[in-house]
């Protein structure tokens, strides 16, 4: 499909359509790079329940792309997503709870939302994964270290 029978489909609600046109104008694919027009699109398709949209809807809220930077609404269309098992939006709301970006620092539901984008192959999840497990290694070994 090219660039105008992907606007044509946007235009007549084509959720998946709207997707696509929302990350060609984020990008300047075929299109003028615009991240307000792309953040339009995205929450437009986005608001359908496409789960891909909410993710990065969620995205643009947290870096500010298109829209003023919010962590409560970044927090909030992460959360929609990963509900319906999408592994970017799993990854960032396991982000948000390690910052406490939106929502209260919780390591434990940081954890478990990482391991879930992790389960589905998200390899920045699996990294920061690793990352945990060497912290949280080293802390154990240097309270042991002061009973040796």
């Amino acid at each position: 499909m090219d660039i105008v029978d992907i606007i044509i489909q946007a235009e007549l609600g084509n959720l998946e359509a709207q997707y696509v046109l929302g990350n060609c104008y984020m990008v300047g694919k075929g299109v003028e790079k615009d991240p307000n027009k792309a953040f339009e699109y995205l929450l437009k398709s986005a608001e359908q329940g496409f789960a891909e949209a909410q993710a990065r809807i969620g995205y643009c809220y947290f870096e500010g792309l298109g829209v003023e930077q919010d962590y409560t609404k970044a927090f909030e269309w992460l959360n929609k997503a990963s509900l319906q098992g999408n592994h970017n939006g799993q990854y960032l709301m396991g982000i948000c709870y390690t910052l406490g970006y939106g929502v209260e620092k919780n390591y434990n539901l940081a954890v478990e939302w990482l391991q879930k984008a992790a389960e589905q192959g998200d390899e920045s999840a699996i990294e920061l994964l690793k990352q945990f497990k060497i912290k949280k290694k080293s802390i154990i070994d240097r309270f042991l270290d002061l009973f040796r």
